[in-house]
């Protein structure tokens, strides 16, 4: 039974620790150039260093909302069936 306390207890002081990590997100909308028109369904991929952390897609109104990012510099690239690619940097700072 010790041995069961311990380790929940070590599970408990990791839970707190990684909740205290500060965390942001990207929100927007994704709008046609000509006429500013939401485009639903706009797939969206965010990057950092090369790796990808993060996808989404917009709403049927164009908005989007990617939560849970650190601290940080991330390029975003945004597609959609009909429009050119879209890439953009984007800074998450809490």
């Amino acid at each position: 039974m010790k041995k069961l306390v311990s380790i929940l207890s070590l599970i408990l002081v990791s839970a707190a620790l990684l909740a205290q990590t500060p965390t942001g997100g990207v929100t927007g909308a994704v709008v046609s150039r000509a006429g500013r028109l939401p485009i639903p369904g706009a797939n969206l991929i965010i990057q950092k260093d090369g790796q990808t952390v993060a996808t989404s897609s917009s709403a049927s109104d164009g908005r989007f909302l990617v939560e849970a990012l650190a601290d940080g510099m991330y390029q975003m690239t945004i597609t959609a069936d009909g429009y050119k690619d879209l890439r953009v940097n984007v800074t998450v700072d809490n």
